[in-house]
């Protein structure tokens, strides 16, 4: 009878140290926002093609894969997820190996290595104070853009004035900007077709824009209790005439800026 235990107890250690260094094999990093979670292998690797993912809320594994490679990727992003929740990842490769993960759709932010490496490679202008470290940054090199770092429901006080577009802003509803993500930067448009309508619809101006702040939550993205340097990289591409075209960084109050609005109403009855 000691013989027959012993004998178990050896095959299962071998078994499982198999299967872990299978496992090790192939490194997968997952980074879950509130709006996606990306799931990337190493820099050597891809998922190969018939590699298999299931995701589901609960711990069970769902029956069919939410999503079946048709050729080698590197990177996968699971969409239009819940923030906050926690996700149950497996990846099954065609080998049979099964990678099994938990993540949390969480809505703060942290600053990644590989962020701060390749920030490291992209050296800042040397105009930057001398002792100044980097607390906050986005080098938009996903192919999504951060919903943790950024709101696309551009706002300001002056808008507030606006009454119809305080509703839009209230209800959800305003216009959204024209981007696209190239995976090392962000593209923001404005032509006669994109963004499919005028910001204000008795104004005269089309406006693509991302923020840090959102009015509708009253939630703010960036920190803004410390003191800082703040630097950006624009490059501004115009074609014919475009009159009042502006690429700016801006600095507005967040919530409504009592005295400036007062100040203007007053202007306005003059």
């Amino acid at each position: 009878m000691r013989k027959i235990l012993f004998l178990f107890f050896v095959g299962w250690f071998i078994s499982g140290y198999v299967f872990a260094q299978k496992v090790s094999e192939v490194e997968l990093s997952i980074l879950a926002t509130r709006s996606w979670i990306r799931l990337e292998l190493s820099e050597n690797n891809s998922l190969p093609k018939g590699s298999k993912l299931y995701w589901s809320t609960s711990k069970r594994k769902p029956q069919q894969a939410n999503y079946q490679t048709v050729a080698d990727v590197k990177r996968y992003y699971i969409q239009d997820i819940e923030p906050e929740t926690y996700y149950h990842i497996w990846l099954e490769l065609p080998s049979g190996e099964v990678i099994k993960r938990k993540v949390y759709s969480t809505k703060e932010w942290d600053l990644e290595p590989v962020d701060l490496q390749e920030a490291a490679s992209n050296p800042s202008s040397k105009a930057v104070p001398p002792g100044m470290e980097i607390y906050w940054q986005d080098e938009f090199n996903d192919e999504l853009l951060n919903l943790n770092k950024w709101t696309t429901n551009y706002f300001s006080s002056l808008n507030y004035l606006n009454k119809e577009s305080l509703q839009e802003m209230l209800t959800d509803k305003l216009p959204q900007p024209a981007y696209t993500m190239s995976g090392q930067y962000i593209n923001l448009y404005v032509n006669d077709t994109i963004p499919d309508r005028l910001y204000t619809k008795t104004g005269t101006q089309k406006i693509s824009s991302i923020q840090t702040y959102d009015w509708r939550k009253n939630e703010n993205l960036l920190d803004n209790s410390r003191g800082g340097y703040f630097e950006v990289k624009v490059r501004r591409n115009s074609k014919g005439n475009p009159k009042g075209l502006n690429t700016a960084f801006w600095f507005d109050a967040i919530r409504p800026y009592t005295s400036l609005c007062l100040y203007s109403k007053r202007r306005e009855r003059k």
